[in-house]
C-alpha cells in the first residue's frame, strides 16, 4: 500500500511538472514570436507604394512626363487660320488687337493643351488662370520663374511643341509661337499673324529678330 501510495504521488508530481514545462514552453515560444514580429515591423523594409501626386490621368511623377509638347503641338496644328488671340470671358486683361495678339494665343493654346492632358475640364474652367497673360515678360514671370512651368532650352533641343520668342533688344518689337515639326527640311512654327493662327517656315516668321530665346513648357500639378 505505501509503495503503491509513493507511486501514485510520484505520478501526480511527474503530471504537474509535464504541465508546468509546457506552460513554460509555450510562454517562451509566444515572447520568441512577438520579439520577431517587433523586430520585423521596427526594422524590415516596408513594400512600396505606387506614387500618389495628383498628377490626374497622367499619374507621372518625372519632370519629363510632364512636358507639354504633345498637348502644346495637338492644340497649335488644330487652330491653324483661326482667329484665337481673343480673351476668355472670365480674364481681366487688356484686351490686345489682332496684330499684338500672339502671347494671347499662346495662352488659349497652353490652355486647350491643359484641358487635353486632364489637368482643367475644359478651356473655360478658370484653375491656373494666373498662366493666362497677354504680355511676353508676364507671361514668363508667372510660368517660368515663379511656376517653373517655363524652362529654358538651347536651339539644338528644339522639338515639336517648344516655344519661341524672338526681340529686338532696345524695342518693343517682340513675338512668340509655339514650334511645329520639320517640313521638307524646315522647322515650322505657329503663331499669331495679323489676328489668324498661322504655320509658316521658322526662319521666315523670326529670322528678322536680333535674339532668340526657346522654352519648354510643362504641365502644372494638379
Amino acid at each position: 500500500m505505501f509503495s503503491g501510495g509513493r507511486d501514485l504521488h510520484m505520478e501526480e508530481e511527474i503530471t504537474k511538472r509535464s504541465a508546468s514545462d509546457a506552460l513554460e514552453n509555450d510562454s517562451r515560444f509566444q515572447l520568441e514570436s512577438w520579439s520577431q514580429d517587433s523586430s520585423k515591423s521596427r526594422f524590415a523594409p516596408e513594400p512600396s507604394k505606387a506614387p500618389q501626386d495628383g498628377l490626374g490621368p497622367l499619374e507621372l511623377v518625372d519632370e519629363k512626363s510632364r512636358e507639354a509638347n504633345p498637348f502644346l503641338a495637338r492644340a497649335a496644328s488644330e487652330a491653324v487660320n483661326k482667329p484665337i488671340y481673343s480673351l476668355p470671358r472670365w480674364a481681366s486683361l487688356p484686351k490686345p488687337s489682332p496684330n499684338l495678339g500672339c502671347v494671347s494665343s499662346f495662352s488659349n493654346r497652353y490652355r486647350q493643351a491643359l484641358s487635353y492632358a486632364g489637368i482643367i475640364n475644359s478651356v473655360d474652367d478658370t484653375a491656373y488662370r494666373n498662366y493666362y497673360q497677354v504680355n511676353m515678360d508676364e507671361l514668363n514671370k508667372k510660368m517660368g520663374s515663379q511656376a517653373g512651368l517655363l524652362k529654358p532650352i538651347s536651339k539644338a533641343e528644339l522639338k515639336e511643341g517648344d516655344l519661341i520668342q524672338g526681340s529686338d533688344p532696345g524695342t518693343t518689337r517682340r513675338h512668340m509661337g509655339i514650334v511645329g515639326s520639320i517640313e521638307n527640311g524646315s522647322r515650322m512654327v505657329y503663331d499669331n499673324y495679323g489676328g489668324l493662327w498661322r504655320k509658316e517656315p521658322l526662319d521666315h516668321r523670326f529670322g528678322s529678330y536680333k535674339e532668340l530665346n526657346y522654352y519648354r513648357a510643362f504641365l502644372p500639378k494638379k
